[in-house]
């Protein structure tokens, strides 16, 4: 009897189709007959069908892609194996829900193509069993693989929840389309992928379909001009229009300026003239004079330089485009830094005259003197290196020391955590503001304790809020499990904190803490007063992430989440049977525990994943 459940995918061989419902089942087109090969293994179906794709080699041998791992299927001997994840073996499935197959283009009797749910990209060695994984590691954008297209060129074409990916299985070689190259939108659906005959190649997602012919896809070899956009002193722009300006016309229209001594921390922003896609767009720079060769800053558009000592430098920065053309020529700008008065030819004569007046009492008193300078300046090198010591990270500190400056530099993987006391404006207007600084005085100090245990770097306070990062400037110090570690060890201090108070009869205090991971740039502010600061979007999103949160509780975004369960050796592959049973569906590892809160709406920056951790 046909089975009673929805058939999906199908598979014809010869005469025979094969379809998947509670079993494997098939049907002789001939005889009309149908007939059923059980599953090795008890199938599921949520969230989706068990079977969710079919792949039959030229050996006559059948692939199932499943939501249990792949299962291999002999057409003549009716043996099955069952393949699946093993957290602890990099060698297996990158995970077990499996959401398409395809043959290698080059050796298609050697290896198959996965795509899984939360995994990423896989190559299978039919032969031996063996995968190699592809990730966001590797250049994949997504780790979501809906749908695997060959091209006639041997490539590799993937949908995901971030665009389209086009893979060379022989380079092994990514290069990701977005919305901003022309697709429906950056996120696509299952089962919506197809080949035609002429080679057309077709992705389904939520906003409707692309359909295109990588052949005629052609790769742009013209490079694009680059621009330096905006100078600042000290963090303020130049406006060329005010008197007393030092450049006359806009930045991409001068060829440089003179500034005076006191205003030397500068920073020139740079941009190409294709604006499509501006995050796939790479830089390098360099300051002659002051860089040994060419930064490369990725898709950073600026750069930072402080204490640039007196004289003439030419900044440089070129460009590529999407397709990773280079701009051979980019663009230049001279900077020259005029000497302080101390500096000058005529304070030189004047100290010359002084030097000549006075050197028989030089003589006399030479030693007496030099003892007590020795002494003062040792006594002042110790206070100066005490305060950058406490000022600063120790190794910016000693960049500082040794150079006289310290360049500001990007970290692509930082962990940000903001934290806000909550109910300290109530508790202000009744108490004094001396009993205000100590309360929030008292709860930073256990911060900093907390942070430096983790090998977090501290930031800064403002207010009631403290801003901490991890992943800098060591990265590999403070990682995001560390920072979510810390975090939890700041509720735990605030809880205690807040039943004494309670217990005092005073107002409770509480503490909101949000947590983000992505790439920032971080260095030194200021001339007189130093100041190691941090800047870029994940600093904002870890803003929202707090406003976003709720008081006592730790809120992470979904970039950190993954991050942590990364590190923790932990993968998705029991999440979709968790999310069955509770409408807020908590993910757990060894270390932590996870509510999901869904997609928020955030402002400024649209729906974001977020997540509620407690401690495992």
């Amino acid at each position: 009897a046909p089975p009673s459940q929805a058939c999906f995918p199908f598979e014809v061989t010869g005469d025979t189709l094969w379809f998947g419902a509670a079993a494997f089942h098939w049907f002789d087109l001939r005889t009309r007959e149908f007939g059923l090969a059980a599953y090795p293994i008890p199938p599921v179906n949520e969230p989706y069908s068990f079977l969710q794709a079919i792949h039959r080699d030229a050996q006559g041998i059948l692939w199932l892609g499943t939501l249990k791992g792949l299962l291999r299927f002999d057409l003549k001997t009716r043996a099955w194996k069952h393949f699946t994840h093993d957290p602890k073996n990099a060698g297996t499935l990158a995970a077990d829900i499996l959401f398409c197959i395809a043959a290698d283009p080059h050796e298609p009797d050697r290896y198959l193509w996965i795509g899984t749910m939360g995994g990423g990209l896989c190559r299978f060695e039919k032969s031996t069993g063996i995968v190699k994984r592809f990730t966001t590691a590797e250049g994949l954008p997504n780790n979501v693989v809906y749908g695997i297209l060959p091209d006639d060129d041997g490539r590799l074409w993937m949908s995901t929840n971030k665009g389209l990916a086009r893979f060379d299985p022989r380079t092994q070689a990514f290069r990701n389309f977005v919305s901003g190259d022309g697709l429906q939108d950056d996120e696509f659906n299952r089962n919506a992928f197809a080949r035609l005959a002429d080679g057309t190649l077709c992705f389904g997602g939520i906003n409707g379909f692309n359909v295109f012919d990588p052949r005629e896809l052609k790769e742009d070899s013209t490079a694009h001009v680059i621009r330096i956009t905006a100078v600042k002193l000290i963090n303020r722009d130049i406006d060329f229009r005010q008197a007393d300006a030092p450049l006359s016309a806009p930045p991409y229209r001068s060829s440089g300026m003179r500034i005076p001594y006191t205003a030397n921390m500068v920073t020139f922003e740079f941009a190409t003239l294709e604006f499509a896609a501006p995050e796939e767009h790479r830089y390098q720079y360099m300051l002659e004079g002051f860089d040994p060769d060419w930064v490369m800053a990725g898709s950073a558009r600026s750069a930072v330089y402080t204490n640039l000592d007196p004289g003439t430098y030419t900044f440089r920065v070129r460009g590529d485009n999407r397709d990773g053309v280079w701009d051979t020529v980019g663009t230049s700008f001279t900077l020259e830094v005029l000497p302080p008065w101390w500096m000058t030819w005529w304070f030189y004569a004047l100290c010359a005259a002084f030097v000549i007046g006075g050197v028989v009492f030089y003589i006399v008193s030479l030693e007496r003197t030099v003892r007590l300078r020795s002494r003062e300046l040792e006594h002042e090198k110790e206070r100066s290196e005490a305060l950058l010591r406490n000022i600063l990270p120790a190794d910016v500190a000693a960049e500082l020391k040794d150079t006289g400056n310290a360049s500001a530099r990007r970290f692509d993987r930082a962990t940000i955590l903001f934290a806000q006391l909550q109910g300290l404006a109530q508790a202000s207007d009744k108490r004094s503001a001396r009993e205000l600084v100590q309360e929030l005085n008292a709860c930073f100090v256990a911060f900093d304790g907390i942070v430096a245990a983790h090998g977090i770097e501290k930031i800064k306070t403002i207010g009631d809020t403290y801003l901490c990062a991890g992943g800098l400037p060591d990265p590999d110090r403070g990682s995001p499990a560390d920072v979510v570690s810390a975090a939890l060890d700041m509720q735990d201090f605030m809880a205690a904190r807040t039943a004494q108070r309670i217990a005092e009869g005073r107002p409770a205090i509480g503490l909101r803490i949000g947590i983000h991971t992505g790439a920032i740039v971080a260095g030194i502010v200021g001339v007189k007063k130093f100041q190691y600061d941090i800047w870029g979007d994940a600093v904002n999103v870890a803003s929202r992430m707090e406003s976003n949160g709720e008081t006592g509780k730790v809120n992470i975004s979904e970039k950190t989440y993954e991050l942590v369960n990364e590190a923790d050796g932990r993968r998705m592959a029991n999440a979709v049977d968790q999310a069955t049973q509770s409408p807020t569906p908590i993910r757990r590892s060894p270390a932590f525990a996870f509510t999901q809160r869904g997609r928020q709406q955030v402002k400024g920056k649209g729906e974001m994943g977020m997540y509620f951790v407690e401690r495992g």
